[in-house]
């Protein structure tokens, strides 16, 4: 865990984040801009993908007859003209294994057309995985798979902080609201709105950072990054 970051999403994700990544030891947390709709935001940016599947049994002993080529490069096609898309990218693939064997091994094909070295690419993938060879098994190809996919879009630097590209103070007390007193009684807590937090705004605890879709924690002796990517937490 101390590897990588703890990604704090969901609208009471952040509430946890930093207790939670000290007690299983990670190096940092971050909170994402609007982390109650992180999904949602992913799926908006997320580009269309489509697969096609042909099952089909074809053996071959040394090179793939041409009957499999023009299959394979009929399928990518298909597939690319089905989501319909511009500026998409396809890719197909071959399940082989050797003649009489239970498992299979996807093999890609090379610009959606089946390779003259079929059995090579096969073979070494073979070795790698399963640790021998076969060579004098003949090689059955019993489905061809077609996947064409457009590129997702870039995600904006900043989701939901249109307030802090105005706001370049990095002093987090120009995005201070207000204290709030805990229901039960004790100190205030100093209350910060997320979006007038500029990047490089540090938010010392006990504080509540909160925006539309979730608040975020920070436990006393702890601190708060404002970043163009979301609100960092490292280790003092």
């Amino acid at each position: 865990p101390a590897d990588v970051p703890l990604l704090a999403y969901g609208g009471a994700g952040g509430l946890h984040a930093i207790q939670l990544a000290k007690a299983v030891g990670h190096g940092s947390a971050w909170v994402p801009h609007a982390p109650g709709c992180f999904s949602a935001v992913g799926l908006a940016l997320a580009g269309e993908a489509l697969e096609l599947r042909e099952t089909l049994h074809l053996t071959f002993q040394g090179r793939p007859s041409t009957e499999l080529g023009r299959r394979a490069k009929h399928l990518g096609k298909a597939a690319k003209e089905q989501l319909g898309v511009g500026r998409s990218r396809g890719e197909v693939s071959g399940l082989l294994r050797y003649q009489g064997q239970g498992a299979c091994l996807a093999i890609p094909f090379p610009r959606a057309v089946c390779p003259r070295d079929l059995r090579t690419r096969f073979e070494r993938e073979h070795e790698r995985v399963f640790g021998f060879l076969t060579p004098d098994r003949a090689i059955e190809v019993v489905q061809l798979r077609a996947a064409a996919w457009q590129p997702p879009a870039p995600l904006p630097e900043a989701i939901g902080t249109q307030s802090a590209q105005i706001q370049r103070d990095p002093n987090a007390d120009s995005a201070r609201a207000a204290s709030r007193r805990p229901p039960l009684g004790g100190k205030g807590v100093a209350i910060y709105v997320r979006e007038k937090l500029a990047p490089g705004a540090v938010v010392h605890g006990p504080a509540s950072i909160e925006e539309t879709t979730g608040t975020t924690w920070v436990p006393p002796g702890e601190c708060m990054t404002s970043t163009p990517t979301g609100l960092r937490w490292q280790p003092t």
